[in-house]
């Protein structure tokens, strides 16, 4: 029996995908551990896996990214926690959040074990910390990673992993055609609290029974796009929370989204067009991703008023090649694999790990990867 640890990141919205990944592994009869905070426990005990608690110096109700400074502090925090209540147990396999729990790839160069990263958005082919930015936070991570023979690439990067999980259908991150084989694009994976009820049902998020056609809308644009089409006997809208089932996304025509990515993927799966008014630069991208695959449209947020709106989504419904990009788009996150692909992706690493013992415990860094 494998033992398996995934490192995540403090805030309960960012370990759902972990955690579905995590399940099919416990189902699988591996040993499954979860490096989390406290407020993580009831859903990796949910999943079957062992909680590794740690203290976190960051705000767990933030959903934003911080800032790298205050990942580096957080870096320095948890390692040597982490370091101490693992020493029982070493794992054979450590998964961690890429852009918020990269200290997950230096503890498993600390033990000698691989490393796979998983990307819960957009892959990027550099990091500001490698590049640029203040010469002491620079030197802050150079430091971190040399300790452990590794390059501030490798770390920030995942540079030299066996493998990557990236929750995105390929064709969904731009420029695609670069990452090799070693990125394996398996798509959106839901938490296990997420999936289909066993029953069917779909759960109960205030949608209305009017019989109009149904028009989903993100928390920030529910007012807006209500106003857009009060009165008008035409379309009706359906309020939602941060997470939506697929279920109730099959009922709609369309979703105006502020470009939150698991939302938009949400809707992809379900096949429903889009509208979407991106706020934040990672809306602007996912805006800009619907925009250029033929998936939706995008308006200004300063020019979304009712009338902008109601006519971006009878356009975007009444679009025939828009319903084709959107049914391709829908048969290629299929194909990717979701949890099961991601599972025989780690199964993978763990029997070529076997296949290596006896090599240099560094032999996954940049100073002593092979060949």
């Amino acid at each position: 029996m494998n033992h398996v640890s995934f490192c995540a990141p403090p805030g309960a919205g960012r370990i759902g995908p972990a955690l579905g990944i995590a399940a099919e592994l416990a189902r699988r009869g591996h040993r499954v551990s979860f490096a989390a905070t406290r407020k993580a426990a009831p859903a990796v005990a949910a999943a079957g896996a062992i909680l590794i608690e740690y203290d976190t110096s960051l705000d767990e109700d933030d959903t934003g990214i911080p800032r790298f400074s205050a990942l580096l502090r957080e870096a320095r925090l948890v390692l040597p926690a982490l370091t101490q209540r693992y020493a029982a147990s070493v794992p054979d396999l450590v998964v961690y959040d890429a852009t918020m729990a990269w200290w997950g790839r230096l503890l498993a160069a600390r033990w000698g074990v691989p490393a796979v990263p998983v990307w819960p958005g957009f892959v990027p082919r550099e990091h500001p910390a490698t590049r640029t930015g203040p010469l002491a936070r620079k030197r802050g991570i150079a430091k971190l990673a040399a300790d452990l023979r590794l390059t501030p690439e490798d770390v920030l990067l995942g540079t030299g992993s066996p493998a990557h999980l990236v929750l995105l259908p390929r064709a969904f991150q731009d420029d695609n055609d670069a990452f090799d084989q070693s990125y394996q694009f398996v798509g959106p994976i839901p938490p296990p609290s997420s999936r289909t009820p066993p029953n069917g049902r779909v759960p109960a998020l205030g949608v209305p029974s009017t019989g109009l056609p149904l028009v989903m809308a993100a928390p920030e644009l529910q007012r807006r796009c209500a106003d857009a089409f009060a009165g008008r006997n035409s379309h009706a809208v359906a309020p939602i929370g941060n997470r939506m089932s697929q279920e109730a996304l099959q009922r709609a025509v369309a979703f105006v989204s502020d470009g939150d990515l698991d939302q938009t993927l949400s809707a992809l799966r379900a096949g429903v067009p889009l509208v979407v008014v991106p706020r934040s630069a990672e809306q602007q991208h996912v805006a800009t991703r619907v925009v250029d695959l033929g998936l939706g449209a995008r308006l200004d947020p300063r020019e979304a008023s009712g009338d902008r709106l109601r006519d971006a989504v009878l356009g975007v419904c009444a679009d025939e090649d828009i319903a084709i990009s959107l049914r391709s788009m829908r048969h290629r996150i299929e194909r990717s694999g979701g949890v099961t692909a991601a599972v025989t992706v780690l199964e993978g690493v763990l029997a070529a790990q076997s296949a290596n013992r006896g090599r240099p415990a560094n032999w996954l860094g940049s100073a002593g990867r092979p060949g």
